[in-house]
């Protein structure tokens, strides 16, 4: 008859409680492994990133000795060098602190606390099913016993209790697959949210990097192209600098003892 249609059509597993398993399962199992290697990973890049970032240091520091000895116009390009060396390297010790206090940290946080998440969610899902699959076994029963003992008005009324039963039963999965779908989609958004605000900095530093490397480029191109010029102060002192003649001589002309010595 349709009551046992109807539990062949139960038997059969329902897609929309497949996909909400399945999700749960995605959350709960195969998901956070997948996660804790994206922060092992970001946190071996976050650690290179800050050693990176103390070997420049150590660069524009050896690149500012140039200048003890080397005055002038290259001096200067030593030092404008040394210090968008050392500006940059600073900045890119903020960025991998910006990939540490906003992104790894927090996820890792995320991972504990979307699993206890997720485990509330799935046992409340179960009892919210069990209690509606004892709900609908009850008034099969019940309008089981109404086609053999009651009016057909009083089957009709048991038969518009179940149908609205597992209208509920329905309902409810449909509720729960959409919370878990959407649990995942958040997560989902709040990790690349995350890892947008390192990127952002990252995007920062690159601009700053091209601009200033740039400049000092240019600078550089313009003092390789004076090589063969001497710096202005120079070739200043040099043309200002008059040719004498300074004259010795004895006191008195004592003719064969005298000398005269011209120096230039």
């Amino acid at each position: 008859g349709p009551l046992g249609s109807m539990s062949n059509a139960k038997k059969q597993q329902n897609p929309v409680i497949e996909i909400t398993l399945k999700t749960i399962n995605n959350l709960k199992v195969n998901s956070p492994p997948l996660f804790t290697e994206v922060i092992k990973a970001a946190n071996k890049y976050q650690q290179q990133a800050q050693a990176l970032s103390q070997a420049g240091l150590v660069l524009a520091d050896t690149l500012t000795r140039l200048t003890i000895h080397n005055g002038g116009d290259f001096g200067e390009g030593f030092k404008k060098l040394a210090d968008a060396i050392k500006d940059l390297e600073n900045r890119r010790d903020d960025v991998a602190k910006v990939l540490l206090n906003e992104f790894i940290t927090p996820n890792k946080q995320a991972i504990e606390d979307d699993q206890k998440a997720i485990a509330t969610f799935e046992k409340n899902y179960k009892k919210d099913r069990d209690q509606m699959r004892q709900d609908i076994l009850k008034l099969e029963a019940k309008t089981r016993k109404a086609g053999k003992k009651t009016t057909p008005e009083v089957l009709k009324q048991q038969i518009t209790e179940l149908n609205d039963k597992i209208k509920e039963s329905e309902q409810l999965n449909a509720n729960k697959l959409r919370d878990v779908v959407l649990m995942e989609r958040r997560k989902h958004a709040t990790f690349l949210s995350q890892f947008n605000q390192f990127l952002e900095k990252e995007i920062e530093l690159s601009a700053d990097t091209m601009s200033k490397f740039s400049t000092n480029l240019n600078t550089h191109r313009d003092l390789i192209n004076s090589q063969s010029q001497l710096p202005l102060e120079m070739e200043s002192m040099i043309s200002k600098q008059e040719r004498t003649l300074v004259q010795i001589q004895p006191q008195g002309d004592t003719g064969s003892d005298a000398y005269r010595i011209s120096y230039a």
